[in-house]
């Protein structure tokens, strides 16, 4: 076999060296579009960041307004949730009012019956039978009222309002005039207080109405049974003469 001399062997590695390195250096083809492209390429990255920041700025703004509406939902609802306890409160008063009112009148009529029938004097058997009359009068007005407002009403004295009575009825055997006549000194002074109180605070205008109405017969009553305590002590300090 033919040997290459040195000479030919230098020259045929500059001659692969050279192929190598020229094909290394074509490397991929290059971008050949116009210079205008590129610039039209870089201003559409920089709308889609101007619609990115405006969307994100959108997107911001319309949270915020979300959060302002729950925030005044949240408050709609609190004062919502307060009047709704103010209501209940007030109501719960008024069924009350109406109760503690029914409960006088039982009273007022049981023992105006046992006056008429245990009365040492004519003034106390009179007293007895208006107060009987009246406040069956008023149970009947106040029955219509509760039963219109839905709210119920004692139809007889429970356990505690007779225990009251039965402490008055025997208390009252031997001085029956001044024991009556105390009672209702003090349960028109109390029932004069609930209803003014009723005749201002309440918010249901019926039962607002019905206790301004009332308010002039129990001031009435009231003096009517001093009247009738100063008679009767007075006819009893004769009789006892």
């Amino acid at each position: 076999m033919r040997t290459l001399t040195p000479l030919k062997e230098i020259i045929i590695q500059i001659i692969l060296t050279t192929f190598i390195v020229t094909l290394v250096s074509c490397g991929p083809a290059q971008n050949t579009e116009e210079p205008g492209l590129y610039n039209q390429d870089n201003s559409n990255r920089m709308d889609n960041y101007k619609i990115s920041n405006d969307s994100l700025s959108n997107y911001y703004r319309t949270d915020n307004d979300l959060l302002g509406n729950d925030i005044l939902i949240d408050n709609r609802s609190a004062n919502e949730r307060i009047n709704y306890r103010l209501n209940a409160q007030q109501q719960k008063r008024d069924s009350q009012f109406l109760a503690g009112a029914a409960t006088t009148n039982l009273k007022q009529i049981k023992a105006g019956k046992l006056a008429q029938k245990n009365g040492k004097t004519e003034e106390v058997r009179e007293l007895g039978k208006m107060m009987e009359d009246a406040h069956q009068k008023s149970q009947k007005d106040l029955t219509a009222l509760a039963q219109r407002k839905n709210i119920q009403i004692p139809t007889f004295l429970d356990v505690s309002a007779q225990s009251d009575y039965d402490e008055f009825f025997y208390e009252s055997k031997d001085n029956f005039d001044k024991v009556y006549t105390d009672m209702m000194i003090n349960l028109h002074e109390e029932s004069i207080e609930d209803f003014e109180k009723a005749s201002t605070e309440s918010n249901d205008t019926d039962i607002k109405n019905w206790a301004v109405a009332t308010l002039p017969d129990l001031r009435k009553h009231l003096e009517h049974s001093k009247e009738c305590q100063k008679k009767s002590s007075h006819m009893m300090h004769l009789k006892k003469n």
